[in-house]
């Protein structure tokens, strides 16, 4: 069996994740060659694809032919926030209270009453402090705390014609959350993160991963979670609510093996190649 992994041409993520794999791979006895998506590349013929970054189109261009881990549906949905909350959302699974901001085409600054309105309502809804964050956007990136209804009404001038949306603010999970790996369904390694100095608990924002062996209502959310949206692997995000209880905050679809792998000491590579080689050989979730 033969398998290529893809990677972000330009910035290179995934690189790592794919060496990992490579290695977990060739224990196994498969090659898995690595390929950056580049403009006009051209590829071998695989009998699977590990898709490592988010390039719906292409991904959907490698199922024509080939069994793709994670499949292009399942990336399109984790890389846009609502489209995942769209998706999880229901019995089981409990998100932070959520307004999206209504499609827009203009400029906000000439609209200053229709800006105060609305961060009014955001406010009410939502109190302050709260979140205000993209869409579509990785490792924190675009994720800002409001603090004021002036902060607010910037925000929205700023991305008026961005897709974003307004969240409610974990005040028990300040800084800190729980990551749990789920592969095939199952959640096979966790671990804690917290930023002492920031709201944001992402490694590249800061964080610092720990041990933790997340109790069984995260891991049953996080099963719910990868279930709904079809993830062959991925890594969810949870807050503790002030009752302790799991909120999902995000899902994403090529979550680095780095740390958890570290700090769980779980092969979670090692664990995502026989899941694998075990649906390419049976066909399965074709």
């Amino acid at each position: 069996m033969y398998g290529i992994a893809i990677v972000n041409g330009y910035s290179g993520i995934g690189t790592r994740q794919a060496a990992r794999l490579r290695e977990e791979f060739g224990a196994l006895g498969t090659r898995l060659d690595v390929f950056p998506n580049l403009l006009g590349a051209e590829y071998p013929a695989s009998d699977f694809v590990m898709f490592l970054d988010k390039d719906v189109r292409l991904a959907a261009e490698f199922e024509k032919n080939a069994r793709v881990f994670n499949s292009s549906d399942t990336i399109r949905i984790c890389e846009d926030k609502a489209l995942t909350y769209s998706a999880v959302c229901g019995e089981g699974v409990e998100i932070p209270t959520t307004l999206y901001a209504p499609l827009c085409y203009s400029d906000l600054s000439k609209m200053p009453k229709r800006v105060s309105e609305e961060a009014e309502t955001v406010i009410q809804i939502l109190g302050l402090p709260l979140i205000f964050k993209l869409n579509v956007g990785s490792l924190g990136i675009g994720t800002r705390l409001i603090g004021s209804k002036k902060e607010l009404e910037a925000a929205m001038v700023e991305f008026a014609c961005v897709p974003h949306h307004y969240q409610e603010f974990v005040k028990s999970s300040a800084g800190t959350d729980i990551r749990v790996a789920v592969i095939g369904g199952k959640a096979i390694a966790s671990m804690r993160r917290r930023n002492s100095s920031g709201f944001l608990s992402n490694l590249a924002a800061g964080g610092a991963a720990e041990v933790y062996d997340a109790p069984e209502a995260f891991l049953h959310m996080a099963e719910l979670a990868a279930a709904r949206i079809g993830a062959d692997y991925c890594g969810v995000d949870l807050l503790e609510g002030e009752d302790g209880s799991p909120i999902l905050l995000e899902v994403n679809s090529n979550a680095f093996f780095e740390g958890i792998e570290r700090v769980g000491g779980v092969n979670v590579a090692g664990a995502y190649a026989r899941y694998v080689l075990e649906m390419s050989a049976t066909g399965r979730g074709k």
